[in-house]
């Protein structure tokens, strides 16, 4: 849930003495930021896949935007054979690098193996969603009508694996209710479907949607935290709402090749550690619907490890 001006706000200074070993010209070098979705939203497919440039203060970073989808495995298995060079670093999400791989027998890549987190950048929760013209208002009356409905209810998601699909399947458990999911290529298509009345209700990120909430363009049930958003502190949460267990966070950080050397990634830490400490930065992350969190290399080993584990099961 960032945008491209932030993006650049994010990348520390080009690394100096410390790394002047790496790399044939520090002078001219490029820092790579692999991006999976190229206006930086976690679930905003409407992107091609074109390259854009982002001018830091002292060096010019390239980020390919992938969009999601497909693409998303073909980018992460080239972030993985990148060269460790302190040059090439990845945005990785809950999805593609937790999630997704959960799912597959054969994932093409192992994520713990193949990256190292260099922290977090921001948590988030999501939110429920349905068209202004529904009759329903609260997860209860969504509840009732996915039990009593005998067409049968759909939520919407931006594709399989995504946080949106887990949601709904967290929801169906601990609900006892059988909406079916309705998997597509990217937000948009599914948003577009969701105010057309198509799909019953729509689980997606609150930096994408919260602009339509507002507007009275579609309506909010609840967030997935077990706190309410700050950008929707009116929109209750699922916990709220009679299912005091249900929690879905994601979250979005920078990855480097695992192969990097140990100073490379301490030096990366340190200097993300200082930017995502600035107020800008956790205002406008705040108000997208995320929450700032900085982690030392070890606490987010760590955390990468906690989350590997737990989506597995």
């Amino acid at each position: 849930i960032l945008d491209r001006d932030l993006l650049a706000l994010l990348l520390p200074p080009r690394p100096g003495e410390d790394i002047s070993s790496i790399g044939d010209d520090q002078s001219t070098a490029q820092r790579n930021l692999v991006v999976t979705w190229l206006h930086i939203r976690a679930t905003d497919d409407g992107a091609a896949l074109a390259p854009v440039a982002v001018a830091t203060d002292d060096a010019l970073v390239r980020a390919e935007g992938i969009c999601s989808g497909l693409f998303l495995q073909f980018t992460e298995q080239l972030a993985a054979r990148a060269a460790p060079d302190g040059y090439n670093i990845w945005i990785g999400q809950t999805a593609n690098l937790v999630i997704g791989p959960a799912l597959r027998k054969k994932p093409p890549y192992d994520a713990l193996a193949d990256f190292v987190m260099m922290t977090p950048i921001q948590k988030a929760s999501s939110v429920v969603v349905v068209a202004p013209s529904s009759p329903l208002k609260t997860i209860p009356d969504l509840v009732a009508y996915a039990k009593k409905s005998s067409q049968g209810s759909t939520y919407a998601s931006a594709g399989i694996g995504t946080g949106g699909h887990i949601n709904g399947v967290l929801l169906n458990k601990v609900a006892g209710i059988d909406m079916t999911h309705v998997a597509y290529k990217g937000a948009s298509p599914a948003m577009v479907d969701l105010q057309a009345g198509r799909v019953t209700v729509m689980f997606t990120s609150i930096g994408s949607s919260a602009g339509m909430i507002r507007q009275g363009k579609i309506r909010a049930l609840a967030t997935s935290g077990l706190k309410r958003a700050r950008a929707l502190p009116d929109v209750p949460t699922i916990a709220e709402q009679g299912y005091p267990d249900f929690q879905v966070n994601t979250w979005t950080s920078i990855m480097v090749p695992s192969k990097t050397p140990e100073h490379v990634s301490v030096r990366l830490n340190k200097e993300l550690m200082q930017i995502l400490k600035l107020r800008e930065l956790e205002e406008r992350l705040s108000m997208e619907g995320g929450e700032v969190s900085p982690m030392t290399l070890q606490e987010a080993a760590a955390f990468f490890r906690s989350e590997v584990a737990v989506w597995k099961q």
